[in-house]
């Protein structure tokens, strides 16, 4: 349950942020006071604020199982390196050599951590690796349904 929770909390993280960069990039509509309006132009950015706050959710129940010296770090790790691997792939933004070597730090960090903690390698890998993949179809279908539109 531990690593469900840690995988979903990270997911919705980053995809949050993610819908909040293409929501910003198309920038807000607030021509209208017209509830429905708003609604319907703003979708993308409030599926994200509303991913924020499920991910908040998720984390607070992982805190309750994992000290926060131990959720933090891999949540907000995992989020960074999925943000910026999705960010390349979808959004083409471009990543530098310094970059890469920073993400390589930051998961030798997430490493360390479990290294040093009760929650064995072979579970944070199983957690991280189904978290990318999910993640990955998940934006994937995403990007797809907004390509209808």
């Amino acid at each position: 349950m531990n690593i469900l929770l840690i995988i979903l909390a990270f997911i919705l993280n980053s995809a949050a942020h993610l819908l909040l960069k293409v929501g910003a990039t198309s920038g807000l509509h607030l021509q209208s006071y017209n509830p429905l309006y708003l609604v319907r132009e703003n979708y993308i950015v409030l599926i994200g604020l509303f991913f924020f706050a499920a991910s908040a959710a998720c984390y607070f129940f992982v805190l309750r199982v994992l000290p926060v010296s131990v959720a933090y770090p891999t949540i907000i790790i995992a989020s960074v390196v999925m943000i910026n691997l999705v960010a390349y792939f979808y959004l083409h933004e471009s990543i530098g050599i310094w970059q890469l070597l920073g993400y390589v730090f930051l998961i030798a960090g997430i490493f360390l951590i479990y290294y040093f903690k009760k929650w064995s390698m072979n579970e944070f890998l199983t957690a991280f690796f189904w978290g990318i993949a999910i993640l990955i179809s998940l934006l994937g279908w995403g990007f797809l349904a907004m390509r209808a539109f």
